[in-house]
């Protein structure tokens, strides 16, 4: 990376859906998107940077849908 670009943090390529969003989606692009974004959560951490799985599956919960990414 160019320093001059600076750091990215794992918030800095996450994606957020409003719970409206989220909804529009089918059930095959809501897995997608969970997928990747545990994927990501592993890569971030396989580099030894402090990021909490808790944190990061309650990011990729819509606002106010507490519970939707079951499986």
């Amino acid at each position: 990376m160019n320093p001059a670009q600076g750091c990215v943090t794992f918030e800095d390529v996450f994606v957020y859906f409003s719970r409206e969003e989220w909804e529009l989606l089918e059930e095959a692009q809501r897995l997608l998107y969970r997928d990747v974004m545990l994927e990501n959560f592993a890569l971030v951490s396989s580099l030894g940077l402090a990021v909490s799985r808790t944190h990061v599956v309650s990011q990729m919960q819509p606002e106010g849908n507490a519970g939707c990414l079951r499986r």
